[in-house]
């Protein structure tokens, strides 16, 4: 029987909101490359996790990620800082499933919604976070490690 999955419930939940997503990787001579995630799918398991970048802006990400495999994924709340950090070793480029826009194009809208509160206007925020249906790749990974990173006494904690 294989052992629980590290995403729980709640994390789930929580990274279907209007959450920020930034990924990052690593060259062979351990030089980061980062993108932001424009969309999220948790798979029903809770096992997979699915990131939906745009290629043109996550060039050096793609490569990385497609050398090596590992992957950093840093979740956060606009609104109050509340932040996970998923870490996988097999990520990979994937193809784009018919689902995969419409859950981008939910995320961006969510993420629209809870950004605005903030004084960004609605303009900017869709022009800041638009990504063409055919600049959009998938990379997917298992987590094999889950932090807290919310700013305060249990910042880096390991949750799983």
């Amino acid at each position: 029987m294989s052992a629980a999955p590290l995403i729980s419930d709640e994390l789930a939940a929580f990274v279907h909101k209007g959450v920020s997503l930034a990924v990052a990787s690593r060259d062979a001579n351990l030089q980061p490359s980062m993108a932001r995630a424009y969309g999220c799918h948790i798979s029903p398991d809770r096992r997979r996790v699915t990131l939906i970048v745009s290629q043109r802006q996550s060039a050096a990400l793609i490569a990385d990620i497609t050398a090596c495999g590992q992957i950093a994924l840093a979740i956060t709340e606009p609104t109050t800082h509340r932040t996970y950090q998923l870490k996988g070793k097999d990520a990979a480029v994937v193809p784009l499933r018919p689902f995969d826009h419409a859950s981008c194009d939910a995320h961006l809208k969510a993420f629209v919604a809870e950004v605005m509160p903030l004084g960004f206007s609605e303009e900017l925020l869709s022009t800041v976070m638009d990504t063409r249906i055919g600049d959009r790749v998938a990379i997917s990974f298992t987590p094999h490690e889950v932090f807290s990173q919310t700013p305060g006494q249990t910042a880096g904690a390991r949750l799983a």
